[in-house]
C-alpha cells in the first residue's frame, strides 16, 4: 500500500496591496521548517450593498493580474503558492470564506498602522456595520474591522504582521506575560529562527524594585518555559524590571531584528469587545517597536505547559 502523504501546512495572505507581499511570503515560507506548506494569496474586491456583485468581475481581473506578480516570491522562497480572488461585500467575509474553503491553518495579514482620523472614523462606521450585522463586538476595532472580524469568526491561527523589513534577522524578541498564545509566539519564533539563523531572546517583565529572590523565581519560570517550547540551542530568557510593560517592550524591541509576541488574554470579566481580540498592549508594540512585529492569536488548546502555570508552579 502507498505511504499516506502528510497533509501540508496551509497558510492564508490576504493580500490589500500585492507590494507589500514579499516579506508575508517569506514569513509563511520560514513557518515551513521542513514540512509541506502551501500558502494562498488571496485577494478581495469588495462590491458595495445595492450593486450586483456582477460588477465587481473588472475588478477581479485587475486583482488576479496584480496577484500574478506574487507567485514568483513563492518561487524564491521554494514553497508552492498559487492564488485566489474572491467578490463580496466584506473583505473579512471572503476571508473567512476562503479559511473555510481552503482549510486553512493560519491566516498572515499585514497590517498598515493606526489609522488616520478620516480612516478611523471610516474604521468605526464598518466595525458597527458589522455589530448590526449581528456580529459578537463592539465598534472600537484593535487593528482594522477586517482583521477583527476574521479573528472573532475563523476557526485558525491568526498573525498579524507590522512590516519595517526582515533584512538580516539575527535576533528575535519574544515577550511573554502568560497568556495562551504565547506557545504559538514561541513555535513560530522556532521557526523562524531556523531560517533566519537567528538567536531567541524571551522576555518577561516584572514590577521594579521586587527582590532578588523573587526575580529568581520569575528567571526559573522563564528558563523552563524557553526549554519547554523553544526545541534549539539559541534561545534565552530574559527578565527585566520595569514600572510600564509597555515601555519596556518598546524599549527592548530596538536591540532585535523581529519581535513576535501573543495576544493579551481575555479578562474573565471583560466585555466582549474589539479592545481585547488582540490586546492594547500588543496593538502598541506593533505601532511603535522599531522592526518589524508579528501579533499571533491561536485557535488551538494549549497543550504545553504555559508560562503562567510554570510561574506559579
Amino acid at each position: 500500500m502507498a505511504p499516506t502523504r502528510k497533509r501540508p501546512y496551509r497558510i492564508l495572505i490576504p493580500l490589500a496591496n500585492p507590494r507589500t507581499a514579499r516579506d508575508l511570503v517569506r514569513i509563511g515560507a520560514g513557518l515551513a521548517n521542513g514540512r509541506p506548506t502551501e500558502i494562498t494569496a488571496l485577494g478581495i474586491v469588495e462590491v458595495p450593498e445595492g450593486v450586483s456583485l456582477s460588477e465587481g468581475a473588472t475588478q477581479a481581473r485587475t486583482a488576479r493580474r496584480l496577484l500574478q506578480r506574487v507567485l514568483g516570491f513563492g518561487d524564491e522562497e521554494g514553497v508552492e503558492l498559487r492564488t485566489l480572488v474572491r467578490i463580496g461585500r466584506h473583505a473579512a467575509d471572503g476571508v473567512i470564506e476562503a479559511v473555510g474553503e481552503e482549510a486553512s491553518d493560519l491566516v498572515l495579514f499585514g497590517w498598515g498602522g493606526p489609522p488616520s482620523t478620516a480612516q478611523a472614523a471610516r474604521a468605526e462606521a464598518e466595525a458597527t456595520e458589522f455589530a448590526l450585522a449581528g456580529r459578537r463586538g463592539g465598534p472600537r476595532p484593535v487593528f482594522s474591522p477586517t482583521i477583527d472580524a476574521v479573528v472573532r469568526e475563523s476557526p485558525c491561527d491568526i498573525a498579524v504582521v507590522k512590516q519595517r523589513g526582515l533584512e538580516n534577522v539575527r535576533s528575535i524578541l519574544v515577550p511573554v506575560r502568560g497568556g495562551p498564545h504565547a506557545e504559538l509566539a514561541m513555535r513560530i519564533a522556532r521557526d523562524l529562527s531556523k531560517r533566519f539563523k537567528a538567536k531567541v531572546v524571551v522576555l518577561h517583565i516584572v514590577p521594579a524594585g521586587i527582590g532578588e529572590r523573587a526575580i529568581a523565581r520569575q528567571q526559573a519560570a522563564v528558563d523552563a518555559f524557553v526549554r519547554e517550547h523553544a526545541g534549539m540551542r539559541r534561545a534565552s530568557g530574559m527578565i527585566a524590571e520595569a514600572n510600564s510593560v509597555r515601555s519596556a517592550i518598546i524599549k527592548e524591541a530596538a536591540r532585535h531584528d523581529l519581535v513576535i509576541m501573543g495576544a493579551s488574554a481575555h479578562p474573565t470579566n471583560a466585555a466582549p469587545d474589539g479592545r481585547y481580540l488582540f490586546g492594547t498592549l500588543a496593538e502598541s508594540v506593533a505601532s511603535k517597536a522599531k522592526p518589524t512585529v508579528i501579533v499571533v492569536k491561536t485557535r488551538q488548546a494549549v497543550g504545553l505547559a504555559t508560562f503562567e502555570q510554570l510561574r506559579a508552579s
